[in-house]
């Protein structure tokens, strides 16, 4: 489903979630922030929602769905995702601090040139996301199957990969400093 484009003239954004406009084009976003808080809330399966550039702080998300949901330069401050299920959705450019992922599976999800910050992942099911020139501090992936994710021409920096499944994950040009992969397969990934 294509979105809607904000109705400014010569905007070229997608219009949020239950707006007509973008989120740099509304007139009261203070307000919108509020709503953004409770249309996420709100249904169990919050498909194709748009919450772009959206401040999400405090919340705990327990067996959702989400597909297709456009979160793309959010930020997700403290947001505990339980059993959740995330399929194709858009993260990039985001920031993530503190958020916890316990159970749950991500397909295909874009957290290209996000920045995870103190997060961690607990017997999640992560194949096939792209955290292609993301920023990893402080972030643990416990027990977490990690196949065929890429993590190019990222940072990783204090990251903990414990007992996870590598198998051809990808490391190429990435800035490592202290990665722990106690009971790891990092043999099977692709690295430099």
């Amino acid at each position: 489903i294509a979105p809607a484009l904000c109705n400014k003239h010569s905007c070229h954004s997608p219009a949020i979630s239950g707006e007509l406009t973008c989120f740099e084009h509304l007139s009261n976003p203070s307000s919108y922030q509020k709503r953004a808080s409770h249309l996420i809330q709100g249904s169990s399966n919050p498909n194709y929602l748009d919450l772009s550039k959206v401040h999400l702080q405090s919340l705990r998300l327990t067996n959702r769905k989400f597909i297709g949901t456009r979160m793309v330069g959010t930020t997700l401050d403290r947001v505990v995702f339980e059993r959740c299920h995330l399929s194709l959705v858009f993260l990039h450019d985001a920031f993530l601090f503190d958020c916890q992922f316990e159970e749950c599976r991500l397909s295909a999800v874009i957290l290209a040139g996000s920045e995870l910050r103190g997060c961690r992942f607990n017997n999640c099911d992560i194949q096939r996301c792209n955290f292609i020139g993301a920023t990893l501090t402080g972030t643990q992936f416990e027990s977490c199957d990690l196949t065929s994710s890429r993590f190019i021409n990222g940072t990783l920096r204090k990251v903990t990969m414990s007992d996870c499944n590598l198998h051809h994950a990808h490391l190429e040009l990435a800035t490592i400093s202290d990665l722990s992969t106690p009971m790891s397969n990092l043999e099977d990934a692709h690295r430099q």
